[in-house]
This record gives C-alpha cells, structure tokens and sequence, in this order.
C-alpha cells in the first residue's frame, strides 16, 4: 500500500482513542481500508464517515482510492430520520471522480427493520460525464448474530451497468470490525474487496450500531459502480 495511504490511515486510527464515548449531539464515526481487486487491477484505499444526531442526524463520507495508475475520490452526505426499532428515511448527495470522468448524486434512501432482517434501498438520479441516467440498489442485510451481517443485494446504475454482490462483515472486538464484498455484473465487471473498519463512539453489537449510529461507508463501492456506469457508454 502507498505510504501516504498507510500514513492516513494510521493517522486516523489514533484519533480513536481520543474521540469522545458520549456527546450530546450523539457523535459517531468510523474508518475503513481497503484492499482488492476491480476487473483484475489492484485497488486500495481508505475512507471515514462522521455521524451526528439520532433521530434527526446528518451522516458525512469520504474515500479516497487507487486503482492501478488510476486515483478514485468521493464524498456523500446524507441527512437521515430514524427510528431505531422500526426504519430509517434519508436524503443523500454525493460526488465522485478519477483522472478522467465525474459524476454527482441525488436521491432518496431508506432502511425497513424487522428483527435480524433488514431491507435496504436507494434510488436516484446520476450526472456526470453522461446525459442523466437513473440508479439503484437494493440489499438484504441479515444478522444471524449481533455482530455478524451477512448481505445480498443488486444495483444498476443504467441499464448497461447492473450486478449482483455479496458481503459479511463480523465484529471482531468492541469497535473493530473485517468485512468483505464481491461483486459480478455486466460488461464483464467484478471486484472482490475486503478490509477492517473502526468504529468509533460507544461500544454496543454490530446490529445495533447500523441501526442507531453510523452506516457502513458505502462511498468506494458507489464510485466503482458510477465510474463503471460511464464508463461502459
């Protein structure tokens, strides 16, 4: 891995140790690396997310990524309703680049809760480099045990770019988590990507965590995707 990204990574993961438990303003956040691969290229790269509020909150995503010779950058925002027990309702702007294409973002986001199950679903509009074209995901995201999220789900970004994926992610120890995604899609796509996340705020199992603080930080993903979109037109 680069040096930078090892330097901004570790960077980051000593900020955990000093970033307060409890807030009144309920403060959450975690940082990600990644590594993998994107239609056998190499790809790694890191990301964090800042979450404020509970039940009205705004949620903030970076990522920054390199693929071959290639540099992937993104940020979301995301301004999201909740109520733990039952679902979430969100808005969600984003932008994301390399050395050669852009797109932005707009659409709507929402989570169903129901037990160990939960029904997860975004849908938009896509600008960039490209006439406007519509996007969306959908995923199934199963907790077979507090700290253990096993998903499915598609996305199409137009009807050139659709795939399938799959991911788990397991909490290892109290805010330290190892996930993994693959995915395989049309035009010949596939990646498999795998890293640790950080969490930070107060300790409590994986479910409830993406339920009452902080989502997982989709924004790499979401680049690899949109990138993909404009690129296969």
């Amino acid at each position: 891995m680069p040096q930078r990204l090892v330097f901004f990574f570790a960077i980051l993961s000593c900020l955990t140790t000093a970033w307060p438990t409890t807030s009144a303003l309920a403060f959450s956040g975690q940082i990600q690396g990644i590594y993998g691969q994107v239609d056998n290229e190499e790809i790694e790269g890191a990301g964090a997310s800042l979450a404020i509020g509970s039940r009205f909150g705004l949620q903030f995503d970076g990522a920054y990524a390199e693929r071959e010779e290639n540099q992937l950058k993104g940020a979301a925002l995301h301004l999201l309703y909740r109520e733990p027990e039952r679902f979430l309702f969100g808005l969600l702007a984003a932008h994301g680049e390399d050395q050669n294409v852009d797109f932005n973002r707009l659409g709507v986001e929402g989570d169903l809760y129901l037990k160990t199950l939960t029904l997860a679903a975004t849908a938009g509009q896509q600008q960039g480099d490209i006439d406007y074209n519509l996007f969306a995901t959908i995923d199934l995201h199963w907790y077979p045990a507090p700290d253990l999220l096993l998903s499915l789900g598609g996305a199409f970004a137009d009807k050139n770019d659709g795939r399938l994926h799959f991911g788990a992610e397991y909490q290892l120890l109290p805010g330290l988590a190892a996930f993994i995604d693959a995915a395989a899609g049309e035009n010949h796509y596939d990646h498999l990507l795998g890293g640790i996340r950080l969490y930070i705020g107060r300790s409590k199992p994986l479910l409830n965590r993406h339920r009452e603080n902080d989502r997982p930080n989709p924004v790499i993903a979401n680049l690899l995707q949109g990138l993909a979109s404009i690129e296969s037109r």
